[in-house]
């Protein structure tokens, strides 16, 4: 089981790979792929899914990376989690 501060670093990991993702840098972009961040995206979501009845601060982290994965055009990360397809994507 990961601790608390794994999951944060991982948690702004994410965040910072989502941003090098989305950049308007050119080369910057090129550096994470479409399903580098899904895979990322999924599995973090899934390890916060396991955590957030116990801890408000890994809910609100969950909740803010299903956002951005349906940003992203990942498609609903609630439902995906909801019906046991997190990790797929």
């Amino acid at each position: 089981m990961h601790s608390l501060t794994d999951l944060s670093s991982q948690f702004g990991n994410v965040l910072v790979l989502a941003a090098t993702y989305t950049s308007k840098i050119p080369w910057l972009s090129e550096l994470v792929t479409r399903d580098q961040i899904s895979w990322y995206l999924g599995r973090t979501i899934g390890f916060l899914e396991k955590i957030e009845p116990a801890s408000k601060t890994a809910k609100v982290d969950m909740e803010i990376l299903q956002e951005l994965k349906t940003n992203l055009g990942f498609g609903d990360a609630r439902e995906e989690i909801q019906s046991g397809t997190s990790h797929s994507s």
